[in-house]
């Protein structure tokens, strides 16, 4: 998926739905809220 996350061609999608945020979430086992949130804090600082 990070992968495809680079590829000008495949990009688009990532604007639209954050899917790493989302299998993040379902792999740590939280909601995709939490996630994009501590994302967000992460790059604040």
């Amino acid at each position: 998926m990070l992968r495809l996350e680079k590829d000008r061609f495949e990009k688009r999608a990532f604007n639209y739905f954050d899917i790493i945020s989302y299998l993040e979430s379902k792999i740590q086992g939280l909601l995709i809220e939490t996630v994009v949130k501590n994302k967000l804090k992460g790059s604040a600082q």
